[in-house]
């Protein structure tokens, strides 16, 4: 059994005879240039290609202590591009983009990229706002069914999603091989 923590009271276990190749892009320690962003793992299975970012937000949220902090919080769950506001769903696609960008560029490509961002949230959240980040993520990366085939030789991302850990384990466990887990 192999076993992935990431800093956010999170870890993937699969079985470390499986063909699953994990790198957890902060341990490479490689220098990118300072605008570019990476995903938290890179995982190669099943003859694909799946960039994971994980985002623990019971966590953050747990951690506000002003009302103003807590307004800030749930204000980034809207889609806003970077002249009007951060958001949490441009920082999503931003990582998507620059790690395909240096993937690309060091001729790491090849097969189909899927995009996963696996979030733990607050009750407060509503399902409404995850459907809305799903759509969203869809409509502003360039997902390959939604581009014209002819323009390009090669895909960028096939699929994404926004899922949490227990939509993971139920629909993705098994076609990937990896369970995940937030913990406290």
């Amino acid at each position: 059994m192999e076993v992935f923590e990431e800093k956010s009271n999170f870890k993937m276990i699969y079985d470390d005879n499986s063909n699953i190749i994990v790198r957890k892009i902060d341990d490479e320690k490689l220098n990118y240039t300072h605008f570019m962003k990476n995903v938290d793992f890179i995982v190669y299975v099943n003859n694909i290609i799946v960039f994971i970012e994980v985002k623990n937000y019971n966590k953050k949220y747990s951690e506000l202590q002003t009302e103003k902090e807590r307004e800030d919080f749930f204000s980034k769950f809207e889609y806003r591009k970077p002249e009007n506001g951060h958001s949490y769903l441009y920082n999503f696609i931003q990582k998507a983009r620059d790690t395909f960008i240096r993937e690309y560029s060091s001729n790491k490509l090849g097969k189909n990229i899927h995009y996963y961002v696996i979030v733990s949230m607050p009750d407060k959240i509503s399902k409404a706002i995850l459907r809305n980040m799903r759509k969203d993520l869809e409509r502003y990366l360039p997902i390959f069914s939604n581009v014209d085939e002819s323009l390009y030789t090669n895909q960028f991302i096939h699929t994404s999603n926004v899922l949490t850990e227990k939509s993971w384990n139920k629909f993705l466990k098994n076609r990937f091989g990896i369970e995940v887990n937030f913990y406290k």
